[in-house]
């Protein structure tokens, strides 16, 4: 890593985040919150990028830091929400997608997240009912990237 002086911690995790390389942008993260203790987004996007490496535990105490500071943290809950799923803990899950929902009725991903919990827990008709909503929030907000996986994951759930 570069030497530390003047080095735009965020922006570095942004870019490493983008291209994948969690790791990296775990430590610019790390560092951001050495100087910025209170940065609520360093520790939000810390906890995104270990809870994709899969450390479940460490991610959850990042994004409950994070809420610490601002408890309205819509991606906080979504994305803890997200590191429950993958951990099995669904209930909890589902109640951080509905906390994410209750904050911001059109942020789609958290209708997209019950979804999945539903199916996971073999419940299909509940499922594809979040996808559709999920599906019209997407549409509604112009998130074409969220509309078009949307729109396949229910052509499979229907095959």
């Amino acid at each position: 890593m570069e030497s530390l002086a003047n080095v735009n911690f965020m922006e570095n995790a942004r870019q490493n985040m983008l291209e994948g390389k969690y790791g990296a942008a775990i430590e610019y993260l790390t560092y951001e919150i050495a100087q910025n203790p209170e940065s609520q987004i360093a520790y939000r996007n810390r906890g995104v990028a270990k809870g994709i490496l899969g450390e479940y535990e460490e991610a959850i105490k990042d994004l409950d830091e994070a809420l610490k500071i601002d408890t309205e943290d819509v991606y906080a809950y979504y994305n803890r929400g997200n590191v429950k799923k993958d951990m099995g803990r669904y209930a909890e899950a589902i109640a951080d997608y509905k906390k994410a929902r209750k904050l911001d009725e059109k942020f789609a991903e958290p209708h997209y997240g019950l979804g999945d919990v539903k199916l996971k827990m073999g419940n299909n008709e509940e499922a594809v009912a979040h996808f559709l909503d999920a599906l019209k929030l997407a549409a509604d907000s112009h998130n074409q990237r969220l509309f078009d996986f949307l729109q396949e994951r229910i052509k499979e759930m229907l095959k």
